[in-house]
């Protein structure tokens, strides 16, 4: 065990069993590789800790953690500053262990979140913090201001709520199944008896529930249960049974429920890797197959300003809700679809007013962009409104609030995100009573939105979500028992997918790329069970584990999305914002060194024409 990481106490309260980690990380003066060492030790202790115990760590992390896309449920939004690299780590680690930073959750002030001082009392950060399970049952986090004793730091409370009450198992409800074989041998058997036809249609329908009933009987059949236990585990269990009751063999009842926790801690562990691995051989979906091994399933309750509302109260609101929500408050009237009218041909007066009333001025101009204009995106309920200036964005809003308000639909503020490319100050804009606020930047259809595009926090949110996926799976791609072949079908499946969201729009840069390929080290190191002493080189790692490369694979899906935009008519939008170029801007360079673009990767790959060539050209290039 690390000098800077000790165990600090076992605490065994009825009902609830505590492990508290301590740990003192080192500073800014010592490298990263340290740090991650330290990391790594403390997540070793978590693993090391007696069975059925709840751990915590708490200390000084030396790090700055602040909630971002894909962290809501590790990091609260009660954080001192922004996050850096170490901070990242931390969310890592608790990422990969299903963990909670537990400080930064409960409402405190500004000057209430600080807990190191610098000399002078200038400098402030957060940086000791308390990690524990995302189950724990804390109740509320602050920090002590005075102490007897001199130092920089301020003492971390945690409040935790230990209920020491039976909780009653429920019955389990019988299965049944339905036998289809049996019920066609019934319907064959009576499809051969001779049976009149009433004359009254009732009767007719009587007769006809009648024999559906009859073929259908006895082909409902209790199914046997099938048990999760092996029969080991259960002659365990019954032999725990047997010595519960006799005071004179404590010892050998204590090492019996040992051997049976083990057991079952075996059985449902096989159980839910039997599961996974059907679902990646048959290519089913394995996020369906992860919450349905879920032990449990949390009750959803609505929360106020005073709290969170009981189940009866949630009900009610929820009921409240909807019958206003479909409650009849206009009538809609009904169409005429079916017309008896005879209509005239059309007039030589009609068709000459019709062509003069056309706009002239529509044909594209010498930089080749049509007059349209982009005004608005929609899929399904996420509405994309694009305006030229504040007072047309406050005319659209209205006009789109009016439209909801005839469906029954309403507009949110607080879930309504406004984008500027202006840096003036950006006043609320305000329609209708309601305020509307104007954001650096957020998610839409899974994609970090700013201005100016900002690929390096995208990529880093979507690390994040593969850390997150990797949370879910990390039993079954560390175990020894799985194969190779299984681990990378799962890994390709499931977590590429998550990290390489939207890959086609990025813009890679060199460090981009580093952090990629650094992200993926660490997962395959992982799942190899390595440690920085084995000296594996990162070729190594790559043939054992055999998994695709993010970084080729994010420029394999962009050449195929730039192939696609190449065959799209010239009309698309797609096309026309990727192959545009600004009139008598072509060959005109800015002061200092260019920036990245995102058509660079295909000037260099193909040419700079890419988009006009034919497909045998496109191959020939590419090979």
């Amino acid at each position: 065990m690390d000098s800077r990481l000790n165990q600090l106490a076992t605490l065994t309260i009825p009902s609830k069993k505590l492990h508290i980690i301590l740990i003192y990380a080192p500073t800014s003066t010592s490298t990263d590789d340290v740090y991650d060492q330290i990391i790594d030790n403390a997540e070793s202790a978590m693993k090391q800790a007696p069975k059925g115990y709840m751990s915590f760590i708490i200390g000084d992390l030396n790090g700055r953690v602040k909630r971002e896309p894909g962290m809501e449920s590790i990091v609260g939004q009660y954080t001192f500053a922004d996050m850096n690299d170490r901070g990242r780590r931390i969310v890592e680690l608790c990422s990969r262990s299903r963990l909670r930073v537990w400080n930064t959750w409960h409402v405190s002030r500004k000057n209430r979140l600080w807990t190191w001082r610098g000399p002078g009392g200038v400098v402030k950060h957060q940086i000791d913090y308390l990690i524990g399970p995302q189950s724990a049952p804390v109740v509320k986090t602050t920090v002590i201001n005075r102490l007897e004793y001199d130092t920089d730091h301020r003492l971390v409370r945690m409040t935790l709520h230990l209920d020491g009450k039976k909780k009653w198992k429920r019955k389990r409800p019988k299965m049944r199944k339905f036998d289809r074989t049996e019920y066609r041998s019934n319907a064959n058997a009576l499809a051969m008896m001779i049976v009149p036809i009433p004359p009254d249609p009732i009767q007719v329908y009587n007769a006809t529930v009648s024999l559906l009933h009859k073929t259908a009987t006895g082909c409902w059949k209790e199914t046997e249960f099938v048990s999760k236990f092996s029969n080991a585990t259960k002659a365990l269990l019954l032999e725990r049974c047997n010595l519960k009751s006799d005071p004179m063999r404590t010892t050998d009842y204590v090492n019996v429920c040992k051997e049976a926790r083990k057991s079952l801690q075996e059985d449902l562990r096989l159980r839910k890797e039997n599961e996974l691995m059907t679902a990646i051989e048959k290519g089913r979906s394995i996020s369906k197959v992860v919450r349905s091994q879920d032990m449990y399933k949390k009750r959803l309750l609505l929360k106020d300003s005073n709290g969170l509302l009981s189940q009866k109260e949630t009900e009610e609101q929820v009921k409240n809700f909807y019958e206003e929500l479909f409650s009849p408050k206009f009538s809609i009237a009904q169409p005429n679809l079916y017309s008896t009218e005879n209509l005239p041909p059309f007039t030589l007066s009609e068709i000459s007013n019709a062509i003069n009333s056309l706009k002239f001025g529509h044909a594209a101009g010498i930089d080749r962009i049509l007059p349209d204009i982009l005004t608005t995106l929609t899929y399904a309920d996420d509405v994309v409104v694009v305006a030229r200036n504040r007072s047309d964005l406050a005319t659209m809003i209205g006009k789109l609030i009016v439209e909801c308000g005839k469906v029954g639909l309403q507009v949110h503020p607080a879930k309504t995100m406004l984008l500027t490319e202006n840096r003036k100050q950006k006043q609320p804009l305000s329609v209708r009573g309601q305020q509307f606020l104007y954001q650096e930047g957020g998610k839409y259809l899974g994609r970090y939105l700013s201005f100016p595009i900002d690929n390096v926090k995208e990529i880093k949110r979507r690390i994040q979500s593969g850390w997150n996926a990797w949370g879910k799976l990390s039993e079954l791609l560390r175990h020894h028992l799985v194969s190779m072949e299984a681990k990378r079908r799962a890994f390709d499946a499931c977590i590429t997918p998550c990290v390489l969201y939207g890959c086609e729009a990025w813009t890679l840069r060199e460090t981009d790329r580093e952090l990629l390929a650094v992200t993926q080290r660490k997962m395959e190191r992982r799942m190899l069970k390595l440690r920085w002493q084995d000296r594996w080189t990162n070729e190594r790692v790559r043939q054992a584990t055999g998994v695709k490369d993010w970084v080729m694979e994010a420029e394999r899906r962009k050449l195929a999305w730039a192939n696609k935009i190449r065959k799209m008519d010239d009309t698309k939008w797609a096309r026309k914002m990727t192959t545009w170029i600004p009139y008598n801007n072509a060959n005109k360079r800015g002061q200092g060194r260019p920036k990245e673009r995102w058509r660079n990767d295909l000037k260099r790959k193909i040419g700079s024409d890419w988009w006009s060539i034919d497909d045998e050209e496109w191959l020939s290039r590419l090979s």
